[in-house]
């Protein structure tokens, strides 16, 4: 049984190493009290739960590093024009605010290639 980092590697930029961590410590203690079988399919559910939650937090990590590290008047620019479109369209906070709220406040539709080109302004 693998948690935290052994079970998924986040990229430490939006800070959610710990709460992954915890999640999986709560998650596979409650399976190891509630069950006396301890196989495979004891474990199943938090194996799905864990790639999906890791794919939401994986997903907004890059998005956030595209927007925090791209450097100079590129970067500068993308900054502006998000922060000016996160105005007109609050949906386009979503991701930020996964950062505060976990990945299960999270759309799953937010983490599609077509949200992330919407949400970079770039061609669909």
């Amino acid at each position: 049984m693998l948690i935290g980092d052994a079970a998924g590697y986040n990229n430490p930029l939006i800070g959610q190493g710990l709460a992954l961590a915890l999640r999986d410590v709560r998650t596979v203690s409650e399976q190891l009290l509630s069950n006396r079988a301890w196989d495979v399919g004891t474990f199943a559910a938090y194996g799905t739960e864990r790639g999906e939650r890791l794919r939401r937090m994986r997903y907004v990590a890059q998005l956030y590093a595209t927007v925090s590290t791209t450097f100079g008047p590129e970067g500068r620019q993308l900054r502006r024009y998000l922060h000016k479109r996160q105005r007109d369209d609050p949906d386009l906070l979503a991701p930020t605010m996964a950062i505060f709220t976990g990945p299960d406040h999270l759309d799953p539709q937010i983490c599609t290639e077509t949200f992330r080109r919407h949400y970079l302004g770039l061609p669909s």
